[in-house]
C-alpha cells in the first residue's frame, strides 16, 4: 500500500464535498474482421454513496475472454452491492461523515476494501451464469471520500490524477495505480514462485512477439498478459492473484481532475498526450467534449495499426 501526501499543503480551510463535473464513454472494438464486437469494458460511477454526499466510487473494468463482459458486469455490481452494505453498516455506528468513514477504512488497513476483490471472486465461483475459469476482468477503482481518494486495482486499466504544476513535481501527473504486468520483478517472482510460467507469445515462425504473458510449464495456457485480475481461475495456481494494489491520495485546491481508462487508451497514448489533452478541455470546463475526444484519439492511433481494436473506456471526473 501506498500513501502519496503533500505534507505542505493544509488542509485545515480546505473542505470538499465532493466533485465539480464527471464524464464517462465506452467504445466497442472491432475483432479481425473489423466488425463492432459486444464491449466487454464497464464504467462504474456510483455517487453519494448511503446517501453521503462527498461519499463516492468510480472505476473502469476491462473483461477479457468470450465472456468477459459478463464477469465485468458481474463485478461492478458486486461492489456497488457491497459499498452500499458498507455505507449502511457505518450509519449503524454512528459513522456519517467522509472523514469518519476514511478513519474507519484506514485503522483496519483498508481491510473491507481488500476483502471486497478477495470475496468478488469467491462469490463468482457460487453462480452458474458464466465460465470463471477462462473469463476474467481488471478492476480499477477510486474511492472518493472528500479529499480522500483510494485507488484499489488488479490489471491494467490505468488512474492517474492531473494537478496544477506550480512547483518542481512530476509534470503534473501522479499515477495512482501501476500496470500488473508479469514481467515486473515483484510479479514476476510470485508467478515462478507458484510454478507459472512467464513468456511471450511464440508465432507459427517461431518467433518470440508482443507482451509477456503467463503460461503454465509446458502449455500455451492460459496466456494472460496481466499478472493480477478477477476471475481468470485456470491461472490461479500458477500465481494470478485478485488482490488489488492500494494507493491513498489526498487531493487539494492544486487537484484538476482524475481519470480512470481501460488499456484501449493506454496501449496507444501515454500519461503525457493524455494531460496535454484533458488540460485544454479542463480550462474550458469542458468534459464531455474531453472523454470523446480522447476516445477518439486513441481510436485513431489504433487504426493506423490494425483493423482491429480493442474496447476503449474514459472515466473523468473535474475537480
Amino acid at each position: 500500500m501506498t500513501i502519496m501526501d503533500d505534507n505542505d499543503i493544509d488542509f485545515n480551510d480546505y473542505k470538499l464535498k465532493g466533485f465539480e463535473f464527471y464524464g464517462h464513454v465506452t467504445k466497442a472494438g472491432r475483432d479481425h474482421n473489423g466488425n463492432v464486437r459486444k464491449s466487454q469494458d464497464i464504467s462504474l460511477i456510483h455517487c453519494s454513496i448511503g446517501d453521503i454526499k462527498g461519499f463516492n466510487m468510480l472505476g473502469v473494468l476491462d473483461g477479457h475472454g468470450s465472456q468477459g463482459h459478463l464477469v465485468s458486469q458481474f463485478c461492478h455490481d458486486y461492489f456497488i452491492k457491497k459499498m452500499e452494505e458498507f455505507a449502511h453498516q457505518c450509519k449503524l455506528e454512528n459513522i456519517s461523515t467522509p472523514e469518519e468513514i476514511y478513519d474507519k477504512l484506514a485503522k483496519s488497513n483498508f481491510k473491507f476494501i481488500l476483502d471486497c476483490f478477495k470475496n468478488a471472486d469467491i462469490e463468482m465461483t457460487k453462480q452458474n451464469l458464466f465460465d470463471y475459469n477462462y473469463n476474467g476482468t481488471t478492476c480499477n477503482l477510486v474511492i472518493q471520500l472528500n479529499k480522500y481518494l483510494i485507488c484499489a486495482n488488479v490489471g491494467d486499466s490505468r488512474a492517474i490524477l492531473i494537478y496544477d504544476n506550480d512547483t518542481k513535481t512530476n509534470k503534473g501527473i501522479l499515477a495512482l495505480s501501476d500496470d500488473h504486468r508479469p514481467d515486473l520483478p515483484q510479479e514476476y517472482q510470485r508467478i515462478i514462485k507458484n510454478g507459472g510460467v512467464v513468456d511471450k507469445y511464440i508465432n507459427e515462425e517461431g518467433e518470440k512477439i508482443g507482451l509477456y504473458r503467463i503460461y503454465k510449464p509446458g502449455s500455451k495456457y492460459p496466456g494472460l498478459s496481466i499478472s493480477r485480475s478477477l476471475g481468470d481461475f485456470i491461472a490461479k495456481d500458477c500465481g494470478l492473484i485478485p488482490d488489488p494494489q492500494i494507493r491513498i491520495l489526498k487531493i487539494n485546491h492544486n487537484s484538476k481532475y482524475l481519470l480512470i481508462c481501460s488499456d484501449g487508451v493506454w496501449k496507444m497514448l501515454n500519461n503525457e498526450q493524455v494531460r496535454d489533452l484533458g488540460n485544454e478541455f479542463y480550462n474550458k470546463k469542458e468534459i464531455g467534449p474531453f472523454c470523446t475526444n480522447l476516445v477518439q484519439n486513441a481510436v485513431t492511433e489504433w487504426e493506423q495499426f490494425d483493423i482491429i481494436r480493442d474496447d476503449i473506456t474514459v472515466v473523468c471526473v473535474f475537480f
